[in-house]
């Protein structure tokens, strides 16, 4: 039996506008750090850890797993470990701070 909801909303729209406001509330409170230092002879560093995500955004693991699942970011695993490229998550903050100027 589902519990019944006070405002007629489908529970899925609901939830994808809230995860969107969240994660626009986040972006806005915590400004992207610098990317960790690129290696030497690169410009940028090409790939981050999920950590180095998590740092950068503020977020939680589950949240980053969650970006990935929308399809705001693409993992490149490598000897069984996962990246995310940088140029998406550059990508991302850009288009959130598209976002947030409409």
């Amino acid at each position: 039996m589902e519990t019944p909801i006070l405002f007629p909303v489908d529970p899925n729209e609901f939830y994808r506008q809230l995860t969107e406001i969240v994660r626009r509330t986040v972006l806005e409170t915590r400004p992207p750090t610098s990317l960790v230092p690129p290696p030497s002879g690169l410009s940028t560093k090409p790939l981050l850890s999920i950590k180095e995500v998590r740092d950068l955004f503020g977020i939680s693991r589950p949240t980053v797993d969650q970006w990935h699942e929308l399809g705001e970011l693409k993992k490149v695993k490598i000897r069984g470990k996962v990246y995310f490229l940088t140029d998406d998550i550059q990508r991302l903050i850009q288009n959130s701070k598209g976002k947030d100027d409409s």
